[in-house]
């Protein structure tokens, strides 16, 4: 089985929306993913109710990040989960030589307004 994303590979594409403020969402996040073991780079605040994350993290601390995640307020999309979903369960043969455990994540969030719809798009970090 295919890893689905290793350090120097293209990053897992996360969608997520939040019916709380960005702010309190973020910081909740920020504390959570510190205590998971993630590394927050190039967070990237689009405007009040948008941001643009990449994470990284071992493999190992996939089902940690993935609670930190959810507790923090997101609401990740179906793809999301499954993705995660699949990075947490156990490989069925060990790793291949010269790969990576770190895992790239962009993660796009949304906070939705009562009532507004939201358009999922992908995070393109320059």
């Amino acid at each position: 089985m295919k890893p689905l994303s290793t350090k120097g590979a293209s990053p897992l594409l996360l969608r997520a929306s939040t019916t709380h403020p960005l702010r309190t969402v973020l910081f909740r996040l920020g504390q959570s993913l510190k205590a998971s073991g993630a590394f927050l780079r190039n967070p990237h605040i689009r405007s009040s109710q948008a941001a643009s994350l990449s994470l990284e993290l071992f493999r190992n601390t996939t089902g940690e990040t993935y609670v930190s995640l959810v507790a923090s307020g997101l609401d990740l999309h179906r793809d999301a989960h499954m993705a995660l979903a699949s990075l947490c369960t156990p490989e069925p043969m060990p790793i291949r030589p010269g790969s990576s455990s770190l895992i790239e994540i962009q993660l796009d969030i949304r906070s939705l307004d009562a009532g507004a719809h939201f358009t999922p798009t992908l995070a393109i970090s320059a």
